[in-house]
């Protein structure tokens, strides 16, 4: 079942907590995996003594200055995990700000799964029109500037390649302006 909380969020943070305590009392848990640290921070120290605490890392919610109130809920609620997946090498380094300890992150990264009949002994085919897609929040640490500056390299084996960009930001004018240094304007779409 999901649940969803309403109200000012010092509210929701307590509804929420007391609702994960009840059920791993009532019920045989042994793991409570939180989509953020401000899931786990209310969280009681009886209950994470209990069960493992697992906690997802996306990186947003983790670009906190040091040394801030925030930081130090941050750390605090990290302090009572067990794990903490972070789903790229660079929110694994924002966590560890926050940790500390290496040994308790893990970087996940996102998976899709294989089309039917896949096989990892087939032969990669070479698709005239490769596309490649990236949808995001235009902001400088998502990597997409990255993916521009390899274009270039990739239009060799695929000249026709297309790449589209879906999302918007703060850094759209400057990628905009890595496409026209690069040359690639008419391989690249902006779609918002």
């Amino acid at each position: 079942a999901v649940t969803r909380f309403g109200g000012l969020p010092v509210l929701r943070r307590w509804l929420r907590s007391a609702a994960v305590n009840r059920h791993v009392q009532a019920h045989d848990c042994d793991a409570v995996i939180a989509d953020s640290w401000k899931s786990i921070e209310q969280l009681p120290a009886a209950l994470t003594s209990r069960v493992r605490v697992i906690c997802l890392a996306h990186g947003a919610e983790l670009l906190a200055r040091m040394h801030t109130p925030k930081a130090r809920r941050i750390e605090r609620a990290f302090a009572m995990t067990s794990l903490v997946a972070a789903n790229s090498a660079y929110t694994a380094s924002l966590v560890n700000r926050f940790t500390g300890d290496v040994a308790k992150i893990k970087t996940v990264w996102p998976g899709v799964e294989a089309p039917a009949g896949a096989s990892a002994d087939a032969p990669i085919s070479r698709p005239a029109n490769a596309r490649l897609i990236s949808i995001a929040r235009l902001d400088p640490y998502k990597g997409i500037d990255m993916v521009l500056q390899a274009i270039p390299r990739l239009r060799r084996q695929f000249p026709d390649l297309r790449y589209d960009v879906v999302g918007d930001g703060k850094d759209r004018n400057r990628l905009r302006e890595i496409c026209c240094g690069l040359g690639i304007e008419a391989h690249v779409v902006f779609h918002g």
